[in-house]
């Protein structure tokens, strides 16, 4: 390997890195968001929402909100050395769960919300006969935490699921000829991937779908393809 196409490979795994980093940021940060305001909403039931919305942001000062990002971004690479990704990225959501369990991501979450409890109090922010309730009830957050986060990744192992059963069907329709029902496919299948955590092995396939479907496409609708036109799709990522 010549040192021209080792220094793209580097490039393209930090990419995948930090495209699979922001992602994670993004969703477990919204999943933690909203374990919050079940918790709250479940541990005061008798405030209307906006109070509690005004309780939550409270709680999320900016230095918690930070913090989040913080503790969700130590998570993952406690995680991926403890499951021995030193250098690379994620390849299945099954290490992303494993990583999340390892680099104790919920604990950690728990623990500045329970300090942005503290300083909301200390600060005037919430009632503090409201704030003690909050506190007493911090396990009913912690375990919203815990059901969040697990559904966010078995969605994620349903949309890859998806993905997939749509590039056998699009495969199936390419070896039919039918080029409607492929569209409708390939459609789908683009449509999901931008809900899924970017994936090398299915960021490829997808790419190689997306360069066929193109040529297709461009070309009337003709299916007989060259042995190199398909070849540059397959490397064209």
């Amino acid at each position: 390997m010549d040192k021209l196409t080792l220094e793209n490979n580097l490039n393209e795994n930090k990419q995948l890195e930090d495209n699979q980093n922001g992602f994670l940021k993004t969703t477990f940060g919204t999943a933690i968001n909203e374990a919050l305001n079940f918790g709250l909403r479940s541990i005061l039931p008798d405030f209307i929402e906006n109070q509690v919305i005004e309780i939550k942001d409270s709680i999320l000062n900016d230095g918690i909100k930070a913090g989040i990002d913080t503790a969700i971004e130590k998570a993952i690479d406690l995680g991926k050395s403890a499951i021995g990704i030193f250098t690379g990225n994620f390849e299945k959501i099954s290490q992303i769960q494993t990583a999340v369990e390892k680099g104790g991501l919920i604990e950690s979450a728990a623990g500045l919300i329970n300090s942005g409890i503290k300083t909301a109090e200390k600060n005037n922010l919430i009632n503090p006969t409201v704030g003690t309730v909050i506190e007493k009830g911090i396990d009913i957050i912690k375990n919203s935490l815990t059901q969040n986060i697990g559904n966010t990744l078995t969605e994620q192992n349903k949309l890859l699921d998806t993905i997939n059963t749509g590039i056998d069907n699009w495969n199936k329709y390419r070896e039919q000829g039918d080029f409607t029902k492929m569209d409708v496919e390939y459609n789908k299948i683009k449509d999901n991937l931008e809900k899924l955590v970017p994936l090398d092995e299915i960021l490829k396939k997808v790419t190689e779908i997306e360069n066929i479907h193109n040529l297709i496409k461009n070309n009337g609708q003709n299916f007989e393809l060259t042995n190199e036109q398909i070849l540059l799709a397959k490397t064209l990522q």
